[in-house]
């Protein structure tokens, strides 16, 4: 689909502007738009929305360098410092309805790193209650995830930007072990496939439920519940189970204490569709202009998994942007004739008059109009290529713009033929 628009300044003169839906022009995705869906392949351990079918994994494009906007801040993971860093989240499901300290699960997964030290005077929303400590029976088949919140706001990133200051906070829960009475975190010892820990105080689980993270900007309501699901995709999860003892004779000071064995790992795959894109790669960003450069390594995907990440990811350089096609596009249309409809249309139109009274004439009248749709469709091909050779550029539109008379001069010259 394509529409043009006439402005008529003096007797005359026209000026144009070509309305192109959906065009193959990407621009990143900020904190403040809607909320991306991300789909993965586990529909017993992850929440929705799931994978229908068989994720590409291979449809990386590599480029050299690629240019892309943004309004605001940009969504991007990695370790650029306005993106959001790497860390580790833990949740905890209660069995049989037992102390949680007692005998538990632990879900260990990627995912955000924030600041254990910063205080938010965020208002959290009524609309979201505080999370319960999920209760499972036996082996754990079907993890329930639902949106809640953990005891307080907890901020992942503080960026200043062109005329503001961006507060990125998280109102779910961030689950660690603590002393019942004195809320001190406990100090992990890991071994051979298990971690352990001791306190002088009976050890509880802080912060309890199985809600996703929920990033947003400060006192907005627009979250992304999904993209940590990207994070996850790069390490595998892990799952934990033990219990807790009384040790009254070798460690007094300390006789509580804990121990959890990992007895199982999964591997997911996380995808975005249509209209959403990743891209990795080194980047700049330019907050004043609103401009992100990628320049080196830059590749698109649909889909991540740990052996992607594994081979692709490097933790000092590399960030990972989510982008957006942009929904329509305004392009000024240099033609040297007075617009009067679509072309094609035009075209069609009178194809069908000519062969109802020159039918003799069908096949050079056919050949004709294929070639001069053909010639106009030719624009469509070029911006549909626009993406894989990262031709989006002030190039690409400028020979658009040029090129766009000539492609009605060939139409005025059939309509010459066919009024013969």
């Amino acid at each position: 689909m394509l529409a043009v628009v006439s402005c008529q300044v003096t007797a005359g003169e026209f000026t144009y502007w070509a309305y192109i839906p959906f065009p193959t022009l990407y621009q990143s995705v900020a904190w403040g738009d809607r909320e991306v869906p991300v789909f993965t392949n586990d529909t017993a351990w992850m929440p929705l929305p799931f994978l229908n079918q068989d994720p590409e994994l291979n449809t990386g494009t590599v480029n050299s360098s690629y240019q892309f906007g943004v309004e605001g801040l940009p969504i991007c993971l990695g370790g650029s410092p306005h993106c959001l860093h790497f860390s580790h989240e833990a949740w905890a499901v209660r069995y049989n309805h037992s102390h949680i300290s007692a005998f538990t699960m632990i879900i260990v997964a990627q995912s955000f790193k924030y600041n254990h030290t910063a205080v938010l005077n965020e208002t959290l929303p009524s609309t979201l209650s505080l999370c319960p400590m999920p209760d499972v029976s036996g082996g754990v088949s079907q993890l329930e995830w639902t949106r809640c919140r953990g005891g307080g706001p907890r901020l992942l990133l503080e960026v200043k930007g062109k005329s503001r200051k961006y507060l990125v906070a998280d109102w779910s829960v961030h689950g660690d072990f603590q002393t019942k009475f004195s809320h001190v975190n406990l100090r992990w010892h890991k071994g051979n496939h298990s971690i352990a820990a001791d306190g002088n105080e009976t050890i509880i689980w802080h912060d309890g439920g199985l809600s996703p993270p929920m990033p947003h900007l400060a006192n907005t309501s627009q979250i992304q519940s999904h993209i940590w699901k990207l994070l996850t995709a790069g390490k595998p999860m892990f799952t934990f189970t033990g219990n807790m003892s009384l040790n009254l004779t070798t460690n007094i000071a300390n006789p509580f204490h804990i121990s959890l064995h990992q007895n199982s790992s999964r591997y997911v795959i996380a995808c975005v569709r249509k209209p959403y894109l990743l891209l990795t790669g080194i980047f700049k960003w330019d907050n004043y202009t609103g401009v992100v450069n990628c320049t080196n390594n830059c590749i698109f995907l649909s889909c991540i998994n740990t052996t992607w990440w594994n081979n692709n990811w490097n933790e000092s350089h590399s960030d990972l942007y989510i982008l957006t096609a942009r929904k329509e596009t305004w392009l000024p249309v240099n033609l040297t004739r007075t617009w009067s409809e679509s072309a094609g249309v035009t075209q069609i139109y009178k194809v069908m008059q000519d062969l109802v009274h020159h039918s003799r004439r069908m096949v050079g009248i056919l050949m004709t109009v294929v070639i001069g749709l053909v010639a106009i469709a030719s624009t469509a091909t070029v911006a549909g290529l626009a993406l894989p050779q990262s031709v989006q550029n002030a190039e690409f539109v400028q020979k658009w713009h040029e090129q766009s008379h000539l492609l009605w001069q060939q139409q005025r010259d059939i309509d010459a033929h066919l009024t013969e």
